[in-house]
């Protein structure tokens, strides 16, 4: 089973975050996004955690991928 973390709770966000859920190889750990109230929203509705600091989040030990579904010019 692959953990994933997903960054960014927008519309992108979303899509990703929905197909990793769906996914049986996959686990989604987290969502992050700095806007707190949208990270948690897409994490209920998924059943994951939810957190504001998307560096913390890609860091931790218990995620093994980590997909960028943040605005093209926060990539880096």
């Amino acid at each position: 089973m692959i953990r994933v973390a997903v960054l960014g709770a927008g519309r992108i966000g979303k899509i990703h975050a929905r197909n990793v859920a769906l996914n049986p190889r996959l686990e989604l750990v987290a969502v992050a996004d700095p806007v707190a109230a949208a990270a948690q929203e897409l994490a209920d509705a998924l059943g994951c955690e939810a957190s504001p600091d998307p560096k913390a989040t890609a860091s931790r030990k218990d995620v093994d991928a980590v997909i960028i579904g943040t605005p093209t010019d926060t990539h880096v």
